[in-house]
Formats: structure tokens, sequence, C-alpha cells
């Protein structure tokens, strides 16, 4: 039976199903975990992680082998009140750099990385009281990379111009702004120039910032109301090609998003009970077309995605729970198996974990024949998972725990069909 055997199996393409997380530690010594992101820093075609610890003190980033599996790489200690990091190609030479915040030492810095994952520090300022949050984009529309920063004792929000050799200028939007505590930039007014958004934690508001792209701004309310208001991120919701906003309230308990109409922006609440939300990302998680968000809650302890249904609105789905003082989360395909990963961190956990999506229905594969040659045991890619012909995630890396049937193996690009026998 196993030896000349073939089969041919036809299985038509099936739409994503729902979907469950397994669990993978990655760091259990980041004391004070807040800030999160994903990109390939070694350019080896994988998504790394860089995490910020503040009560440690530490920027680290974290090498990908490509299956989910991940090395760390300290690139600084001692960076007092490490809070920050944002990923940007800063001088422009095709590999992403790092602009970090360090709360303590009231630095903003940016990273050079010289495209194999080493970095050198190129300090913005160091006077810039209480920074907890820092962005890039090119504010002024002159083809380089500005840098944004909320200065949560200071209560400021604040840009520095590139000359586009990376020496920078401050640029003032707002003082006053009391306990700035998110910054972030969109073109809301579809006029081809980035405006600012940021929240007011001690002022509980969003507000927006129109840029003329002169860089003269105008002031306007988002949510005058939203009690501690300590996140901000924009990503179009709704699929009609303009920017929404979505924001997290600490005190309120509350994450919403605002529909972008002209400008004119109606509130949508999508939780109200979620204690001490602190950190959100917005990507297709189950790949159905529509942007959903994965939010951390710092004293809930819980990771929770929230599916968006469209004008069904959004529907929790929980991710993890005890998750010590959720703070930060990453959205990225960190097993390169086609499907996005989450990855947070917790501030007294003191962990930065990643969670694997696994797809409890079919999921997506071809119509075609699986062939097996007499004697072979395996045929598969060397990276991605092993799905059995129910479309449930099997193995990834070594096969050895599978039995005697037919498989499909997804790499890094495309399907490959694929059997194996004992």
């Amino acid at each position: 039976m196993k030896h000349g055997l073939c089969i041919a199996l036809a299985i038509a393409l099936a739409a994503a199903g729902s979907v469950e997380w397994t669990e993978h530690r990655i760091d259990t010594r980041i004391s004070g975990g807040v800030s999160a992101v994903a990109a390939d820093l070694d350019r080896d075609g994988d998504p790394d992680l860089v995490a910020c610890g503040q009560s440690s003190n530490i920027l680290r980033w974290y090498e990908n082998d490509g299956s989910g599996s991940f090395t760390p790489h300290d690139i600084v200690t001692g960076y007092q009140g490490s809070h920050c990091v944002h990923i940007s190609d800063v001088d422009r030479d095709g590999d992403p750099d790092l602009v970090t915040a360090a709360f303590l030492a009231d630095d903003i810095s940016w990273w050079e990385n010289d495209g194999e994952g080493n970095f050198a520090r190129r300090i913005i300022t160091s006077s810039f009281d209480g920074v907890v949050t820092v962005c890039a984009a090119d504010v002024d529309s002159d083809g380089d990379i500005d840098v944004l920063g909320a200065a949560y004792s200071q209560g400021e929000v604040a840009w520095w111009e590139n000359d586009g050799a990376q020496s920078f200028t401050k640029r003032t939007i707002r003082t006053g702004y009391a306990n700035a505590h998110c910054v972030t930039v969109a073109d809301l007014d579809n006029d081809q120039d980035k405006d600012v958004i940021a929240a007011a934690y001690g002022l509980s508001v969003v507000n927006w910032w129109e840029n003329d792209g002169n860089q003269q701004w105008t002031e306007h309310i988002i949510d005058p109301g939203l009690a501690a208001a300590d996140f901000v991120l924009t990503a179009d919701l709704d699929r009609d090609s303009d920017p929404d906003v979505v924001a997290a309230g600490a005190d309120a308990d509350e994450i919403a998003w605002y529909e972008n109409d002209s400008c004119r922006f109606t509130k949508h609440v999508i939780d109200g009970s979620l204690d001490c939300p602190w950190g959100i990302a917005a990507a297709d998680l189950n790949r159905d077309g529509n942007c959903d968000l994965v939010a951390a809650a710092y004293l809930a302890d819980r990771v929770v995605w929230y599916e968006n249904q469209e004008s069904l609105g959004f529907v929790g789905h929980a991710v993890a729970t005890g998750f010590d003082g959720a703070c930060a989360v990453a959205v990225a395909d960190l097993d390169l198996d086609q499907d996005p990963d989450i990855a947070a961190c917790a501030w007294h956990a003191g962990r930065l974990t990643w969670w694997e999506q696994i797809p409890t229905g079919v999921v997506d594969r071809p119509a075609g024949p699986l062939k097996h040659s007499p004697g072979a045991s395996l045929v598969r890619s060397t990276r991605g998972p092993v799905f059995n012909v129910a479309g449930r995630k099997m193995a990834v890396g070594s096969t050895t725990c599978l039995a005697t049937g037919v498989y499909f193996g997804r790499g890094a690009k495309s399907w490959s069909h694929q059997v194996v026998l004992r």
C-alpha cells in the first residue's frame, strides 16, 4: 500500500474559519515591558521584534529564525525609562531604523541600522521632559523622515524637522497639553499632507491638528471626554478610503473608534468595560478583508482581538488572560505561514510573548493532485507549518509527531502539496 501510492485529491478553495491562539514565550526578563513592534531588522525575510522595558531600562531586539523562534540582542542597557519604540527608515538607506523615547532620560533618539541588526545611537533631544511616545513621518512633505513626540511631564506635542541629513530642529505643535500620552500622524482631511492626532491623559481629550501644508496647525477636538485618554491610532475601519481614529481611555475602561466623514467624527464604542486599555494595533487578523483590532489591557491583564463585522460592529475574542500588566501589542506573520500572529509585552510579568494563529476552520488551499513517490517519507518546504486535510495546523518545523496521512505544507509564498507515509 505504501509503495507506488498515488493519491489524487481535488480540494476547492475555502474561506478562512475562526481562529485560536497558541502561546510562545520569547522573553521573561524584560521588566516593565511597555512597547513592542515588528519589522525585518536584519533583512532576512522574516519579521523580528523590538521591545522596551521601562523598569529594566532596556531596549532589545529579537532575531526571528523564520519559524517564530527568537534570539534576544540588547541594543542598549541603562536607557533610563525606556518607554517607546517606533520603526522607520530615518536615513532612507533601505533598512528599518528605530526611533525611541526614554521617559526618565527625557530622551528621543534614533538608532541607525547597518542592515544586519547592529544599531548606532543618534540623539535627537535629551530635554523633552517625560517623553512617552514617538513616531516618525514626513511631516513637511520634503521627502525625508521627521520625528514626533508626546511629553507626559512637559505636557507638550512637538515635531523635529529633519534637514535631510538627519539633523533635527524642534517645532512645537501644542503646549499645556496636560500629560500628553500618545501621538500619531495621518492625512485625515485627504489634502495630501500629514495631520497630527494625539491623546492627553490629564485632559481626557483626543485632538487632531490640521496641517495647512506649511506646518501651521489648527486644533480640532475628536473626543472632549475620554477619561485618561492614553492611546490613539488610525486605520480605515469602514473601508471608505479615509483614515478613522481609534482611541483608548484608561479610566474610562473604553476603546472607541471615530468614523471619519470629511473630518466630522462619529464615536462608536467598541468595548466599554475593558479595565485600563493601554495599547492597540490594527490588522486584518482573520483575512476577511476588514481591519480588526487587538488591544492590551493593563489592569484586566488581558489581550483581546476585536473582529470587525462591518455593520454588526466589533466582537471581542480573548487571546490571553492573566497576562499581568498587559501594555503593548504588535501584529505580524511571525512564523511565515501567511496569517497574522500577535506579540505583546506585560509590565508586571516582565514578559514578551507571541501567540501563533491557529485556524480552526478550513483554510485557503488550492485544488490539485497529491502525489507521493515510493520510499519518500515527506516532501515539504523548510519554512511554514503543516496542515491536515481539515485545515488544522499540525506542526511547525519537525514532523516526527505526525501520523501516516495526507498533509498540506504552506511556505512563505505558496502552497506545496505533500504526503507523509509511515
